[in-house]
């Protein structure tokens, strides 16, 4: 193990503020992983800053200890170093778990790593974690419905997970899956080029398990040197707190608010602009103590100076 269980309570209880008495018990593991899933939410931003601090020929994917540094720190990152974290962090609670690759269908050639736990509630049942994605996922999806998911609203984005057919060696089996956000309007500056009946195309994925290998070499070549993904020419960090989204995108500050009413009523993303690198540098630094403000003005220079790449 990636972790001792000693330093994982101590994480958990420290870093993570929950206390661990309810793991001890067989009928809590279940709601203990849902409170673990929403306080990496709040204490562990999805954040791309740490990769643009680094200059494009010199990035790659981190080490274990960098990863360790940065989740202890409360610096977070994005979903290889998130995902993976948790992963280690749950086996050594005790959790059965394994990780699984995806593809975005926000962008092409853009991989996802995703957490499955085997026998959270019964034997044989199979849940999804992902505190990775940049959306909010505040609890754990069971993955054992006939053909999609309830709907979430767990932020300003609805969503659900849906099985995809396809025929598989063993006949018939369902073996893929995807995740769609419900198309409202709600100042979501992400772009979805796969809308099918209203419900945009996030990403999608199989069970397969992935080794930490498989992991890197994918996560080297296609996301931390692939300049063509907006994961790598973006600035970007996000957090939920008590359910709700404030991030900062490039030079906008974005807050959740409650809709003021009408049809589709829900949340959506205040845009304050951000005119100055001098305005960023404060908006991080208001909402996010984990960065000194060096690595934050580097990161801005890297941002501004990327090359273009067609």
């Amino acid at each position: 193990m990636k972790l001792s269980r000693t330093d994982a309570v101590r994480f958990v209880e420290g870093r993570l503020g929950m206390k661990m008495a309810d793991l001890e018990l067989a009928e809590k593991r279940s709601s203990f992983l849902d409170e673990m899933i929403v306080a990496f939410h709040r204490h562990l931003p999805f954040q791309t800053i740490s990769n643009m601090a680094i200059a494009p020929e010199d990035r790659d994917v981190p080490s274990w200890e960098q990863i360790k540094e940065d989740m202890y720190s409360g610096r977070g990152g994005i979903c290889y170093a998130l995902n993976y974290f948790a992963s280690e962090l749950l086996r050594s609670l005790g959790f059965s778990v394994y990780l699984v690759s995806g593809m975005t269908d926000v962008e092409r050639d853009n991989p996802h790593v995703i957490v499955i736990v085997d026998g959270l509630v019964r034997r044989g049942d199979v849940h999804l974690v992902d505190v990775g994605l940049g959306y909010a996922t505040l609890r754990a999806v069971s993955l054992d419905f006939p053909n999609e998911s309830p709907l979430f609203e767990d932020s300003f984005q609805p969503y659900k997970y849906v099985r995809l057919k396809e025929e598989d060696p063993a006949g018939g089996i369902y073996r893929k899956y995807a995740r769609l956000h419900k198309r409202i309007k709600n100042n979501d500056p992400r772009h979805f080029p796969v809308v099918v009946d209203g419900w945009a195309h996030v990403y999608h994925f199989d069970m397969e398990p992935k080794s930490l290998d498989e992991l890197n070499e994918s996560f080297s070549t296609q996301i931390y040197r692939n300049l063509r993904l907006p994961v790598s020419r973006t600035l970007r960090i996000v957090h939920w707190v008590n359910g709700r989204a404030t991030a900062v995108r490039n030079n906008s500050l974005l807050r959740e608010e409650d809709d003021t009413g009408g049809e589709g009523k829900g949340r959506h993303l205040r845009d304050t602009p951000l005119r100055t690198d001098d305005e960023i540098v404060a908006a991080i630094l208001d909402r996010f103590s984990c960065f000194s403000e060096e690595l934050l003005r580097q990161a801005i220079n890297v941002w501004r100076n990327l090359p273009d790449v067609k």
